[in-house]
């Protein structure tokens, strides 16, 4: 849902390039990151959260991660891909995503939306994720 997709088998990196050099000033004197919303600019944060309330409880159960963890490779099973999936993509961030699941053969739904849409519209995307399981 509104995220990377990892290749079909191999390796597939944490965090892009581009990200990790983003975000390598950020890390303090003990090679930690600050939490996730404290890594965008408070104005682009801001807009994916409901109201205050919601970003406050997100808030609190985020957890500083090391620089190093976005470093790291994960290896991915070969056939990981060809079990019954789908994608819901919110807007076009990640547009390129959403045509790698169509070109799986995913079923696949776009809503109007930023990344953490789940939290502006729970029962719309909820139902998206019904539907398309059920479609499986």
């Amino acid at each position: 849902m509104d995220a990377v997709l990892p290749p079909p088998e191999g390796e597939q990196a944490v965090a892009p390039e581009g990200l990790r050099e983003l975000l390598r000033a950020q890390t303090d004197g003990e090679g930690l990151l600050p939490v996730w919303t404290r890594w965008w600019p408070a104005a682009d944060v801001a807009v994916l959260f409901p109201d205050a309330q919601a970003r406050a409880a997100v808030e609190a159960q985020q957890q500083r991660v090391p620089f190093d963890y976005l470093t790291a490779r994960v290896k991915v099973a070969g056939g990981w891909d060809r079990l019954p999936a789908a994608y819901v993509a919110f807007g076009d961030t990640y547009a390129e995503e959403r045509e790698d699941a169509r070109g799986r053969g995913w079923a696949v739904e776009t809503m109007a939306g930023d990344h953490l849409h789940m939290l502006v519209e729970p029962g719309r995307v909820a139902a998206a994720i019904v539907r398309l399981a059920r479609a499986l």
